[in-house]
């Protein structure tokens, strides 16, 4: 390509700096014109508008898949997440409206350095219908709405609004000065060993549903995970692995547990008497 077309090109496309961070478009166009093609739609605006609004809505989406893995994630962090994704919906779908960009990145700088105007109505449209299919997705969660709650903290919820069968040992449970102060002192990630200090005589009701709580599944992460750890294990090199052998690499490679290496060592009897 010739320096004059270079500078012309240059000019024609200068809304694509280096903020925007599909600015890979530019080097894009630039390369398929060194082949002798063209890619007619890098020049048409409603194109441009449908390309930053997805980059800017797949973004959004990948902050959310990002939060709902990893380990150690209970189902109410994830339902957490997915309330907080509804609530941002609804303002970006009450912003895009009055044409505020805000929270949407590529579509501010393309507003700023065109002259064009984008269909708004379509975006807004395109919100409510995401909108509608995580509602729907995860409406057999919200019908475990309370329950959540109730895992979550049980010292912030009205024992009206828990099945009945859990009320009066709720109201033992906000009462007991010694299990809140335990409660509001621990950790995150210690609210299942608060969980099995309830007694098994006052707190059965709440014991019970507590773990059910704990133990839905609320991704695939554990399951890809061993499939993970499956496939680095038994490997073609690895053939006198048994059943026995496999599942046992599998549960520690797994679980969060730390082994008591002292108390093992001294139940092994390292010499064998003759």
């Amino acid at each position: 390509m010739s320096d004059r077309k270079k500078r012309k090109y240059n000019d024609d496309y200068r809304i694509f700096n280096e903020k925007w961070s599909i600015s890979y478009l530019k080097e894009i166009e630039m390369f398929m014109i060194d082949k002798g093609k063209q890619i007619l739609e890098l020049k048409d605006d409603n194109w441009l508008w449908d390309l930053a609004f997805l980059t800017d809505v797949t973004t959004h989406l990948n902050i959310l898949n990002l939060k709902l893995q990893g380990p150690g994630k209970f189902i109410f962090d994830m339902y957490n997440s997915i309330k907080a994704f509804d609530a941002k919906l609804k303002l970006f779908i009450n912003q895009i409206e009055r044409s505020d960009f805000s929270h949407f990145e590529n579509c501010q700088i393309f507003k700023n350095n065109t002259k064009s105007l984008c269909s708004t109505n379509r975006f807004v449209c395109m919100l409510n219908k995401l909108q509608t299919d995580i509602s729907s997705r995860f409406s057999d969660v919200k019908l475990h709405e309370k329950s959540l709650r109730l895992f979550e903290n049980p010292f912030n919820i009205d024992e009206i609004d828990v099945d009945t069968s859990f009320q009066l040992e709720l109201i033992e449970l906000k009462t007991n000065s010694f299990y809140y102060d335990e409660f509001q002192t621990m950790k995150k990630n210690d609210i299942l060993k608060f969980y099995s200090t309830l007694s098994h005589e006052d707190f059965p009701a709440l014991r019970d549903i507590m773990m059910k709580m704990a133990t839905v599944f609320g991704s695939t992460y554990i399951c890809e995970q061993i499939f993970s750890r499956t496939k680095q294990t038994k490997s073609v090199h690895r053939s006198r692995l048994t059943d026995e052998h496999l599942h046992s690499i599998l549960r520690i490679g797994t679980t969060k547990f730390q082994p008591d290496f002292s108390l093992l060592v001294k139940e092994t009897q390292v010499q064998i008497s003759h």
